[in-house]
């Protein structure tokens, strides 16, 4: 069967698995219980995932399958459509906000990317508001990328799914009386999120927003919790951690472990970090490496930042100096062919990102 995956492939892509690959794929097939692998970065983990899952599919199971985000969600299930379709498997998304366009996906596709959140949200919504989202969909297979990141480092995250009350709209006076003596400058990008305590209304305050109702958390599911509903769990990641984490995985989820060997050794120097006094100071030195790297070396530069205000400071700063072939990527609904995988990076050119960049981009 894998014989025939890899031919398909080829066909579709040009070029055949890795043996990392393929050893990965028969390391989590083979055993009969839930298994984590240790794969390096690079070395292909969306076409471990398309094999794993398209197996997994014709032996008559549903399957889930988990990215670190909507982005890479959507991004993979189309993108490898053309090679599940050789196999008469179906796939889709439930990363859409209409609601029955995630009950036709459940119940019509075999495989279903999504995040984590979208998986949670369409499980509350089935189990405790009576939706029938999930139809006859069981919880027989899940494959997860960044298994680290979704179970040690986010393992007790919780999911809630919150509801208005009535009367809490009379809170409104008090939030502006509050609002004139507390103005602090926050911000980031959450589509789908808000945060509790009156904070979301205080926001709409300074943005001069129609604040919304007050809502109480009602209903909510830890990822650990999520995941225990499945059957067979696989998981992809760069790092599987510690001797201590591996043994809570072991305990919590029952789970075996394998670590694949890279294909060639890396080609990568980390160094040490450096600590700078003050914005100004940071971001003359993040603007002397880039004229190193790019001028002297004549090589393209990713840099991540932690906000997207960071993103915005770096790209003023570089331009300032003369920098011109900028990109910045801060937000999944932006298109951007590099980061995206449609097109190759070219020399000199500087991509300042988000962690939307960090996670599953495919830059060439």
């Amino acid at each position: 069967m894998l014989a025939i995956i890899d031919r398909a492939i080829e066909l579709k892509r040009g070029f055949r698995l890795r043996d990392t690959q393929r050893l990965t794929i028969l390391a989590l097939l083979t055993n009969k219980r839930s298994t984590l692998a240790q794969v390096s970065t690079g070395e292909g983990k969306s076409l471990i995932v398309v094999a794993t899952s398209i197996v997994k599919a014709l032996f008559h199971n549903k399957v889930d399958i988990v990215t670190s985000s909507p982005v890479l969600a959507k991004r993979d299930s189309e993108v490898n459509k053309d090679i599940y379709e050789l196999f008469g498997v179906s796939v889709h998304h439930n990363c859409s906000e209409d609601l029955e366009q995630r009950k036709e996906a459940y119940s019509n596709y075999q495989v279903v990317y999504g995040d984590l959140a979208s998986f949670q949200r369409d499980y509350l919504l089935d189990r405790f508001y009576g939706k029938n989202i999930l139809g006859d969909r069981d919880f027989s297979c899940v494959i997860v990328d960044e298994v680290d990141s979704m179970l040690v480092d986010k393992g007790n995250n919780m999911l809630y799914l919150s509801h208005d009350i009535p009367g809490m709209d009379k809170l409104e006076s008090v939030y502006v009386f509050i609002w004139q003596a507390i103005g602090k400058n926050t911000g980031t990008d959450q589509g789908s999120s808000q945060w509790d305590e009156a904070l979301h209304q205080f926001l709409q305050l300074k943005h001069g927003c129609k604040l919304s109702m007050q809502s109480l958390k009602a209903v909510f599911l830890s990822n650990v919790s999520y995941f225990k509903l499945y059957k067979l769990l696989y998981g992809l990641t760069g790092t599987l951690g510690s001797q201590g984490e591996r043994h809570l995985l072991k305990e919590v989820h029952q789970v075996d472990f394998v670590t694949i060997p890279p294909t060639k050794s890396k080609q990568f120097d980390e160094y040490d970090p450096i600590i700078c006094l003050g914005h100004n100071k940071w971001l003359e030195s993040i603007r002397t490496e880039v004229d190193t790297l790019v001028n002297e070396q004549h090589r393209s530069v990713l840099i991540i930042c932690d906000t997207i205000n960071d993103v915005q400071s770096v790209e003023k700063c570089l331009k300032a100096k003369g920098e011109l072939h900028i990109s910045t990527y801060t937000r999944d609904f932006e298109e951007f062919d590099v980061v995206q995988g449609t097109a190759k990076l070219q020399q000199g050119k500087i991509i300042i990102a988000t962690n939307l960049a960090g996670r599953g981009t495919d830059i060439r």
